[in-house]
This record gives C-alpha cells, sequence and structure tokens, in this order.
C-alpha cells in the first residue's frame, strides 16, 4: 500500500495552528472568567457597600434613641415645667447636629412642646410614630415627613418617657434629611455610580446624586421590586437613562430603611471589550508571524538534517568535517556537540601518540640510566683498584690502626684523632630502615671469622652528618695464619642509591605511560564507535521518515507514527546532545548550578513522573516512600537530573513486570535517597567503574542497550557538586541494584547560592577549579 506523505511545511503550520488556537481559546476563556471575577466582586463590593450604609443609619438612629433616653431620665419630667424642658431641649438640639428640633406629646397625642415650630403647640398628632411609642412603649422611627409651611424634609425618632411603669411623655427627635446625606457623602460610591437611602414607604430619603428634588420622591418600580423581594443581595438593574448597572441592596430592620448601591456596567465591562479586541488582533498577527516562522524553519532544518547525516558518517569514518551554521539553536547544538565528538576524537589521538613518544622516551632513559650504571660500576672498579674508597684497619683489639683521605673524610675524623681509638667511636653505623645501631663490622669479623659486607647503611661521622654506604669488612692473618687485624673498605652509596631510585621511577613511569595509552586508545576507540550508532541511530530514522513524509504515500495513522517516530527520535537525540554538552561543560569547568533551599520530595516526585512512561512501558511497578520535610542546599533541576539519570539506569536494565522502590529518609545531618531495583544487576568487577565517563557493562542484553555511558558519570559528578556522595551496590548478576544517594541537610532559611563551577577529569574523579564562586542573582 502506498504510504500519503506530507510536506513539513504543512506539518510545521499545522503544529503553529495546534498551538497558538488552543492558546488564543485559553485566553478568551480567562478573561471571561476574569470578567466574571470582576462583576463578582464588583457585586460584592457593592452588597457590602449598602450594608455598611444601613449599618451607619442604624448606629445614627440609635445614637438619637440613647440621647433620647437619657434625656427622659431627667427629673424636668416628674413637675412637669415649659420653660425647664425648652432650655434643656435647645441644649441637646444644639449638641446634635442634622437635628431640627425636639417634640413633647402626652399619651392622648396632644403636642405639649416643639422647640422647632412653637406655634405647633396644643395640637393634636396624627402621625403614625406618636401611636406605636403610646402601644409598644418602645422607641419608634418614622418614614419621610416634611413640613408643610418650611418645605423642611426630616424623619422623626421617639422614645416614651415612662415613670412607675406607667407612660408619661412621649419623647421626639426631628432630625433633618441632610443628616442623614451627610452620612452617604462619607461611604465612599462606586466609580460612576449612586448611593441611595429609602425609607419604608419606599421614599427616597438621602442620595448622593446631586440631581434636584430627589429627595422625597418614590424610588423607581425596579428599585422598589428589588427591595420587597431580598433583604440584601444584588442584581443587574436599569439606570433611569436606560443605561445597564449593577445594583445591591441592604434592608435595615431597625428602621426598615434600604440602602442601595447602583453602578454602571461600562465601568467594568468596557476594559474587558477593549481586551478581547487587543487578544484577536494579537492573536492574528502571532499567526501570521509563526507561519512564516514556520516555513523559514522548515526549509532550514532539511538543508540542515541532510548536512547533520553526511558529518555524522564522516565522523564515523574519521574523517574531518565542515559544520553548517542554523538558525534553530538545537541543531547548531547539535553542530555543536559534534564539533565537541571530533575535537574529542582528536585529542585522543594525540594523547595516544605523546603517551607512545613517552613511552619511547621511558625506555631510552632507562637504556641511558642502565648504560650509566655499567660505567660507574667501571669506575668503581678502576678506583678500587686505585685504593680510591675509604679504607680503615684495625690491629687485633679493634684499634685504629690506618686511615685513609677518602676514609678521614666520610668519616670526618683526623687521622691524628682517630688511631689508637676504638673502631666503635670512628666508624658508627645505624640500619637504613629502622635506625638502630648495628654491630660494629670488625665486632663481627672477629665473631665469625671470614669476611663480610653490608648495604642499606647509614655512617654517622663525628660531625653528625648521616651518609649512606656500603662497605666490605675482612679479616687480615699474617702469614703463620693468626688474625693480625682487620680491614674494612666502605665507600659512600649515595650516588648509587640515587641512580637505583631513578631506575626504579623510570621503569614506572614507563610502566603508566603504557597502561594509559591503552586505556586512553581503548577509550577512543569504544567513544567513537558509541557516538556514531547513538548519532546515527536516531538521525536515520528522522531521515527516512522525512523522506516518507515527503513522498507523500502515508496515510494519516502512518503520518501520526512518522511524527511520533521523529519526535522520539529527536527527543532521544536532543537528550543524547545534552549528555555530551553537560560532559563538555564538565570537562572545560562551565558546568553551572543555582544553589538554593530545596525540598527533595517533590524534585523526587517529578523525576519519577518524568520515567513513568517508561516504567509503564516495561509494566515495571514504581513503588516510592517519602520522608517529608527533608531540605538540602542544591539546584533543583539539577537535583531532578540526578534522580532522572539514576531511574532512567534502573528502567534499562529492569526486566517486564520487575519492581523499583524509591525511598527518601533523613539520617542524621543527611538525606538519603534509596532507589532499588530487582534487575540483571553489576558484575563485582565493573562496580569500582560503573560512574567513570564511557565505561559499560560489556556482556549480554546489557551492553545492547543504548547509551554513551556518560549518565552516571554525571550523576557522580552532580552529586559531589552538591557536597554529597552516591554509591551502587550489587550482590551480582541477576539478583539487582542499589544506588544510595547522601546530600547534607541544610537549615530552610539558607540564602540561595548561584555559579558554582567544577571539573571532571577523564576518569570521572572531580576536581575543583578553584574556590567556589558565587554570583550575585541578576
Amino acid at each position: 500500500m502506498r504510504i500519503r506523505q506530507i510536506r513539513l511545511r504543512l506539518l510545521l503550520g499545522l503544529l503553529v495552528l495546534a498551538a497558538i488556537v488552543p492558546v488564543t481559546l485559553l485566553t478568551a476563556s480567562l478573561l471571561l472568567r476574569f470578567w466574571n471575577e470582576q462583576v463578582h466582586n464588583a457585586e460584592r463590593r457593592n452588597v457590602e457597600t449598602a450594608r455598611a450604609i444601613s449599618i451607619s443609619v442604624e448606629q445614627e438612629i440609635e445614637s438619637a434613641i440613647a440621647a433620647l433616653n437619657v434625656m427622659s431620665t431627667l427629673d424636668i419630667f416628674d413637675a412637669w415645667q415649659l420653660a425647664r424642658f425648652r432650655d434643656t431641649a435647645l441644649r441637646l438640639v444644639g449638641q446634635k447636629p442634622g437635628w431640627l428640633g425636639l417634640i413633647l406629646v402626652d399619651p392622648t397625642g396632644l403636642v405639649l412642646a416643639n422647640t422647632a415650630y412653637p406655634t405647633a403647640a396644643g395640637a393634636v398628632l396624627t402621625q403614625p410614630w406618636s401611636g406605636t411609642v403610646t402601644k409598644t412603649r418602645r422607641a419608634a422611627v418614622s418614614n419621610l415627613l416634611e413640613d408643610a409651611a418650611s418645605r423642611q424634609r426630616f424623619v422623626t425618632v421617639a422614645v416614651p418617657v415612662m415613670r412607675d411603669a406607667s407612660l408619661r411623655f412621649v419623647l421626639a427627635a426631628q432630625i433633618s434629611t441632610a443628616a442623614f446625606a451627610r452620612l452617604l457623602a462619607r461611604q465612599e460610591a462606586p466609580a460612576g455610580g449612586a448611593i441611595t437611602l429609602i425609607d419604608g414607604s419606599k421614599r427616597i430619603v438621602a442620595s448622593t446624586r446631586s440631581e434636584p428634588g430627589m429627595v422625597g420622591k418614590l424610588a423607581s418600580p425596579e428599585l422598589v421590586d428589588a427591595a420587597a423581594r431580598m433583604e440584601e443581595g444584588a442584581w443587574q438593574a436599569r439606570r433611569p437613562n436606560g443605561t445597564a448597572a449593577y445594583a445591591a441592596l441592604s434592608h435595615s430592620p431597625l428602621t426598615g430603611w434600604t440602602a442601595i448601591v447602583t453602578q454602571p456596567s461600562e465601568t467594568i465591562d468596557q476594559p474587558i471589550r477593549h481586551a478581547f479586541w487587543l487578544l484577536a488582533a494579537v492573536a492574528f498577527v502571532v499567526l501570521l508571524a509563526a507561519m512564516a516562522i514556520a516555513l523559514a524553519l522548515a526549509r532550514a532544518l532539511i538543508r540542515n538534517l541532510a548536512a547533520v547525516t553526511d558529518a555524522t558518517k564522516s565522523l564515523a569514518r574519521g574523517h574531518k568535517f565542515s559544520s553548517q551554521p542554523s538558525v534553530l539553536v538545537e541543531l547548531e547544538e547539535l553542530w555543536g556537540g559534534l564539533r565537541e565528538a571530533q575535537a574529542i576524537q582528536e585529542r585522543r589521538l594525540r594523547e595516544r601518540d605523546e603517551a607512545d613518544h613517552d613511552r619511547q622516551r621511558a625506555l631510552e632513559a632507562e637504556r641511558v640510566a642502565r648504560e650509566t650504571s655499567e660505567r660507574n660500576q667501571a669506575r668503581m672498579a678502576v678506583t678500587l683498584s686505585s685504593i680510591a674508597d675509604a679504607v680503615l684497619a684495625t690491629d687485633p683489639s679493634g684499634r685504629v690502626t690506618i686511615l685513609n683521605e677518602v676514609a678521614r673524610t666520610l668519616t670526618g675524623w683526623k687521622e691524628s684523632d682517630a688511631l689508637g681509638r676504638p673502631i666503635d667511636e670512628v666508624f658508627q653505623l645505624i640500619d637504613d630502615r629502622t635506625r638502630e645501631a648495628l654491630e660494629s663490622p670488625v665486632a663481627r669479623v672477629y665473631r665469625e671469622g671470614n669476611a663480610h659486607g653490608g648495604s642499606h647503611l647509614i655512617l654517622v661521622a663525628r660531625n653528625g652528618y648521616e651518609l649512606p654506604i656500603q662497605y666490605s669488612a675482612a679479616p687480615i692473618h699474617s702469614a703463620d695464619g693468626r688474625l693480625f687485624g682487620t680491614v674494612l673498605v666502605f665507600r659512600d652509596a649515595t650516588h648509587a642509591r640515587e641512580t637505583e631510585r631513578m631506575r626504579e621511577a623510570l621503569l614506572a613511569r614507563e610502566q603508566q605511560a603504557r597502561h594509559d595509552a591503552e586505556q586512553m586508545s581503548q577509550s577512543k576507540d569504544e567513544f567513537v564507535a558509541m557516538i556514531s550508532h547513538e548519532l546515527r541511530a536516531p538521525l536515520n530514522a528522522i531521515y527516512g521518515w522525512v523522506q516518507l513524509l515527503q513522498g507523500g504515500t502515508l496515510d494519516t495513522s502512518q503520518q501520526k507514527h512518522a511524527v511520533e517516530v521523529i519526535e522520539r527520535s529527536t527527543r532521544a537525540q536532543t537528550q543524547l546532545i545534552d549528555d555530551l554538552l553537560d560532559m563538555s561543560r564538565i570537562i572545560r569547568g562551565n558546568l553551572r548550578l543555582e544553589l538554593g533551599p530545596t525540598e527533595l520530595e517533590p524534585v523526587l516526585h517529578a523525576a519519577i513522573e518524568s520515567v513513568r512512561p517508561s516504567a509503564a512501558g516495561k509494566k515495571l511497578e514504581l513503588q516510592a516512600t517519602f520522608e517529608k520535610g527533608i531540605t538540602v542546599l542544591a539546584d533543583a533541576d539539577r537535583l531532578q537530573q540526578i534522580f532522572a539519570n539514576v531511574l532512567v539506569n534502573a528502567i534499562k536494565f529492569t526486566p517486564q513486570r520487575g519492581r523499583i522502590q524509591v525511598s527518601l529518609a533523613r539520617e542524621d545531618s543527611e538525606a538519603v535517597v534509596r532507589i532499588a531495583d530487582n534487575g540483571l544487576g553489576i558484575e563485582p568487577e565493573m562496580l569500582p567503574h560503573i560512574f567513570e565517563p564511557f565505561r559499560q557493562a560489556e556482556a549480554g542484553a546489557r551492553r545492547a542497550r543504548s547509551g554513551l555511558g556518560i549518565g552516571l558519570a554525571l550523576v557522580r559528578h552532580l552529586v559531589q557538586s552538591h557536597s554529597g556522595s552516591v554509591q551502587a551496590v550489587s550482590e551480582g548478576t541477576g539478583k539487582g541494584t542499589t544506588f544510595t544517594i547522601r546530600l547534607p541537610v541544610v537549615q530552610a532559611d539558607i540564602p540561595p547560592q548561584r555559579s558554582t563551577d567544577a571539573s571532571l577529569d577523564v576518569t570521572g574523579h572531580v576536581a575543583e577549579l578553584g574556590p567556589r564562586r558565587v554570583s550575585n542573582p541578576s
């Protein structure tokens, strides 16, 4: 069946649409949600304002009631005197802003006194508030009232004056609507909105609007209906000019009045509408720009992928290649990784040549040293034959009889001082290794009766100077065989000992150079083979599927599979190059860490979630046990990389339906993370080398798996850069592996640090490049 292909430009265009359209829709939905939240917040604020106004009105009324109750307790009501009442009332009214006057009424409704309108005295009141106080013996508040003569609008607050449990008078205060207008003015009205206070008869008592004739008018039917439906709440209303508004009200149980707050809808809705239009314009511009970038990127990507494939083949054959500039950062990093690989390859070849050269020089130095030693031995033989060695002779009693010039020089004794002295005073020996005093060679000759010699000895001169020597001692017999004395021939062994040490050092360096050259050659061959395979495999898959896509023969499912293969190969290629770049940064000492207090549990969760699809693909069981609240000073991203690398390694070497256990606990001052699997395990001889770069197990299925062998090297370097340690334990093949990572625990208030640099040598050991540098955060 012919596979339908699709052009990369079209694919990138679809990807652009798939990326931009959902973002635009999501932004629009967020704007709608924001709109709703703004409306809700406005309604909530309006309700709170209305409630605050109701409370303020009640406080104002309660304050008036309290003042009237205090006045009702005065003795002026015990013996009624109009003059005393008028004086007291005028003083109280003068102290209360907004009070027009006080009224005193008897239980029958007859007005006894009215400080605001004295001519009203003697009239009979017909207002409901007087009857309410008379019946209930409680304070009462009237609706809005208006004096017919002065056109003054006010409300009346009345209290009973009780004596001996009976109603004596009704005392009332007339409060101007201006007092309530001032109360509303103290409240902050919404932008462009208004606050209105209506009484129980739905007439306007006060309002923040400056329209003339507002006070005393009936409220609009919509407000009246809302006040009848709810005690408190918000709704969408229409303003008198026909525009939409957000309204809220709160009912006062004490007065029966209602506070209403209105706010124009434009103050909230208009900015949101502008944002929607701006979003549409921006989305259109971004879509056009993204399409243009996608077309340019497709052209550059195809050209660069072909060039990268050719360069990889050249690198695999050991040939040089030239890189091409790319507008894509990932491709440029890929070229950088290939250049790094080429540089590493050339450096390994150069190091191998230098190691061979060093070995040749070591062999030449050994030959020269051997020839020098032979010449020295020949020269010493001539010297001995010429009596150039130190010679010391004794008599049978062990006293010095002969001391030549060389012996005098070496022992530090003058001939006149040494002659006749015991040999133990002139010739003192100590062991070169144990530093213990040795028996005199002459005494040994006398005891054993034959010649002997010694080396690795130290001669202690008269002035305390210590000199390594070699000696030989022999008995001197007379012609008749009697012991005539002893002769001791010794010489300075400093030069001979230095020559011996030099020869041993040269031999050790030659052996080390040979071993290093073999190791570098083997590492180079393995690295070149691995990187060639690892780089070529995903590129071949990408190139093959791109050709099939260009041919237009893939159907929809196959196109989807092709895109998934390309994406998976590209992700693998990116991860591989990231590892190579990290290793390159480590070698150059450019790896930077962003240190700060980091809780380990979320980082471990993130690492587990990043590898969970791979584990699910092999049906592996992931078990996690975490101790909460463990904090370390670390770079969170690098910590996740550490844990993810170890988890990926465990997944790679654990068979189908295996188990991986992850635990986090605190032990003393360390955070301990253990990642254990029941997989293939590690051979004992391989355990010391698993954290070295480019080292992998060679046997069986383990070597058949992909990878450059640098993941665990990165793990050890990053752990050590965090002042921690990592260890792998395995009981052998087929018995699983346990990785233990230890990090020092710190307090949560440690200040963040940045920019710690470290390098990694070719054996994987961390070498600090100098004192740790901490960069100021930008």
